[in-house]
C-alpha cells in the first residue's frame, strides 16, 4: 500500500470510533423507555354494579393483568355517576373507571379518556301479558329504574320524560341490576330498564326465560334528535364484516408503510453517511432503518452519536452536514411516507390518516402507530354507515320530533 493510500485510509472516519457512543445512546434510550413505560404493580378499577357489563369486563382485565404480574382490585358501585369524580381525585385510590354517561369537555383535568369501548343499548322489558305500545302508557305502572346517580337512570329518566312519565304519575322503584332482574321475573315491577350490552348475561337470561317482552321504541330517531349523546344505531352482520374489513385493510397498510418507510429512511441515511465519508455507510443505513420504528428518538439513535463523534474529532463541517441531513431528510421522512402509503392503500384522506398516525403515536406510543389508524378506519366506516342511516330517516324523524315536542 502506498503512503498516499495509507494517509487516505487514516483520514476516513472509522465506524468503531463511534460504536461506544451509539451503544451509550441506545442504553440511555432503553432505560428511559423502561422507566416511563413500566406498568404499575397494582391498579384499582371502579366498575359499576356487580353482574353488569363493566363489572364482567373489569374481572376479565383482572385475569389478564394477573398473568402479567399486576394485581387488580375491582370496586363495585351503584352510583356510577360518581365514578369519573373518583378517577379524577388523586386521593380516591381509583386508577381506572368505566362510565356510561355524557362527560362535559374539560371538566375533569386529571383523567385521560381512551374513548368509547362500546355502545350500550337501553333495554325496556315489559311484564309478560302486559299489552303496551308506547312508554306514554306507563302511567300508573310500577317501573323498575336504576338507582340515582347512575348512567342508566339518567338515560331512563330522559326517555320517560319525553313521553310525559315521571314519579308523579308512575311508581319509580330504584333497583340494582340483579334486583331489577329478579323483580321483572317475579312480577313485582311491570317495566324494567337495563342499560347493558347485548351480551350481558342478566339481560340475556330475562329474554330467554320468556317472563318478559322486549319493547321497541318506534320514535327512536326523534329521541336522538332531542338528546345528542344518544344514538340509534343497528349493526347487522354485513356491517360487522365491513368494519372488520376496514380494520384488516388498515392493518395491512400500516405494516407496508412501516417497512417501506424504514427502507427509505435507511437509504437516505446511507447516502448521507457516504457523502461525509463515514466507513460502512450501508451497515449504518441498515441500523438507521431498523431504529426508525423506535418512538420519539427513532433514527436519531444512530446518526446522533455519529454527529457527536464527528464534533469531538474536530470534523465540524461533516458533523453539521450530517445534523442537517438527519433533521431535514432522515428523521421526518416517515411522518410523510407512512400517511401517504396508508392513504393510498385504504383510500383514506391524507390529512385524516396523518392525524391517525401522529395522534396514535402521541397517545399510545409505538403501539399507537397501529391502534390510531385502525380506530380511525373503523370509526370512519361506522360514521359513513350512520350518516347514510340518518339521511334515509331524516324526514320521518323530523315529523316524529314535532309530534313529541307538541
Amino acid at each position: 500500500m502506498t503512503d498516499n493510500a495509507k494517509i487516505e485510509s487514516l483520514e476516513k472516519i472509522n465506524i468503531y470510533r463511534f460504536f461506544p457512543w451509539i451503544c451509550l445512546a441506545l442504553a440511555i434510550a432503553l432505560i428511559i423507555a423502561a422507566i416511563v413505560n413500566a406498568p404499575p404493580k397494582s391498579v384499582s378499577i371502579e366498575a359499576g354494579p356487580k353482574g353488569g357489563f363493566f363489572d364482567t369486563t373489569a374481572h376479565l382485565l383482572k385475569a389478564k393483568l394477573k398473568e402479567k404480574g399486576i394485581t387488580v382490585t375491582v370496586i363495585n358501585s351503584e352510583e356510577t355517576l360518581q365514578i369519573i369524580k373518583h378517577v379524577d381525585d388523586p386521593k380516591s385510590g381509583v386508577d381506572i373507571g368505566f362510565i356510561a354517561h355524557e362527560v362535559p369537555v374539560g371538566k375533569y383535568q386529571n383523567i385521560k379518556s381512551l374513548g368509547s369501548i362500546t355502545m350500550d343499548p337501553l333495554f325496556i322489558y315489559l311484564r309478560q301479558n302486559l299489552k303496551i305500545d308506547s312508554p306514554a302508557d306507563f302511567a300508573g305502572l310500577r317501573l323498575g329504574v336504576g338507582p340515582l346517580d347512575t348512567g342508566g337512570r339518567v338515560v331512563t329518566d330522559a326517555v320517560l320524560d319525553l313521553y310525559g312519565i315521571h314519579p308523579g304519575n308512575a311508581t319509580y322503584v330504584p333497583l340494582s341490576l340483579l334486583e331489577m332482574a329478579d323483580a321483572i321475573e317475579k312480577g313485582t315491577v311491570d317495566v324494567a330498564f337495563f342499560l347493558q350490552p347485548t351480551n350481558n348475561k342478566v339481560v340475556a337470561r330475562i329474554g330467554e326465560s320468556g317472563v318478559a317482552t322486549l319493547m321497541s321504541l318506534g320514535r327512536a330517531e326523534a329521541i336522538i334528535k332531542k338528546y345528542g349523546y344518544l344514538h340509534h344505531l343497528t349493526i347487522v352482520g354485513e356491517r360487522v364484516d365491513l368494519y372488520l374489513c376496514a380494520a384488516g385493510n388498515m392493518s395491512r397498510a400500516i405494516v407496508i408503510s412501516v417497512i417501506f418507510a424504514a427502507l427509505v429512511q435507511g437509504l437516505i441515511a446511507a447516502l448521507g453517511y457516504w457523502l461525509i465519508d463515514v466507513n460502512a455507510p450501508g451497515l449504518l443505513g441498515l441500523a438507521t432503518g431498523l431504529a426508525s420504528v423506535v418512538p420519539v428518538f427513532g433514527t436519531v439513535l444512530i446518526w446522533g452519536p455519529i454527529c457527536a463523534g464527528l464534533l469531538l474529532d474536530g470534523q465540524y463541517l461533516q458533523a453539521l452536514g450530517l445534523i442537517a441531513w438527519g433533521v431535514f431528510l432522515i428523521h421526518p421522512a416517515d411522518n410523510l411516507i407512512r400517511p401517504l402509503l396508508i392513504s393510498n392503500v385504504t383510500s383514506t384522506p391524507i390529512l385524516l390518516t396523518m392525524f391517525g398516525v401522529l395522534g396514535g403515536l402521541a397517545a399510545f406510543g409505538l403501539v399507537g402507530l397501529f391502534v390510531g389508524p385502525v380506530i380511525l378506519a373503523v370509526g370512519s366506516a361506522v360514521w359513513i354507515e350512520w350518516t347514510k342511516s340518518i339521511a334515509s330517516t331524516n324526514v320521518s324523524a323530523n315529523e316524529l320530533s314535532g309530534k313529541i315536542d307538541g
